[in-house]
């Protein structure tokens, strides 16, 4: 199993509709995560919003480079939900779960993403007043 975890330092926002011609427009939304510089060389994460079904929690892929490049696929409708924990909380950390190694070149399925803040008790708002 590997156990990848970063403190979220940024990030960024996409709102895509994109059509191929002759086809129903896609909605899907992106949140690009900046994770703290670390020894694991985890690089961007994607959360992937979109109407699409998937059967995939995302995946992890090592790059020629060495760094880890991560894709998480949610529904359209909990944009909202990770994009207001981004705006309003911080210290912001993300948890990634592999089982078994990460190779170079190959996408791994990721067993479980978790996108979490940790706050004293009773803090309140307190965050997003800054």
């Amino acid at each position: 199993m590997t156990d990848l975890r970063a403190e979220i330092t940024g990030y960024g926002l996409r709102l895509i509709n994109d059509t191929a011609a002759g086809n129903a427009v896609v909605r899907s939304r992106r949140l690009l995560l900046i994770p703290r510089p670390n020894d694991l060389k985890l690089g961007q994460i994607n959360l992937l919003f979109s109407d699409g079904q998937t059967t995939l929690v995302g995946d992890v892929q090592r790059l020629d480079t060495g760094m880890l490049a991560v894709r998480v696929y949610l529904p359209y409708a909990e944009f909202s939900v990770y994009y207001n924990v981004l705006r309003a909380e911080k210290p912001i950390q993300m948890q990634l779960i592999v089982d078994g190694a990460i190779p170079a070149g190959q996408a791994v399925p990721l067993r479980m993403a978790m996108l979490y803040a940790d706050e004293p008790v009773g803090e309140g708002l307190r965050d997003s007043q800054l």
